[in-house]
């Protein structure tokens, strides 16, 4: 296990990644690694590469389909062309 710093900076720096999932991935990979690759001079920053470089896995995520999508898409358009609230600074006719 990495060094408690490590796992900190990681939680912060990702916390879309599943970080027990990527433990797993990242040994399983290295106790099977053979060769001069599977030496490192600093384990604790391999491991961090290893969770910065993690993609996340879109088949664990909410599904949404495709019309919802394009609805949320649509809804976040609108909301920036909104035109600003009338708050009483201007007033015409007193």
């Amino acid at each position: 296990m990495p060094d408690q710093k490590h796992i900190d900076k990681i939680k912060q720096m990702r916390p879309d990644i599943d970080l027990n999932l990527e433990h797993t991935k990242f040994m399983n990979y290295w106790i099977a690694k053979t060769g001069k690759d599977a030496s490192k001079k600093d384990w604790g920053r391999t491991w961090e590469n290893w969770m910065l470089n993690a993609r996340v896995d879109k088949s664990r995520q909410e599904y949404k389909p495709g019309w919802q999508k394009r609805l949320e898409h649509a809804a976040k358009q609108n909301e920036q062309y909104k035109a600003p609230s009338n708050d009483g600074v201007f007033s015409i006719g007193r």
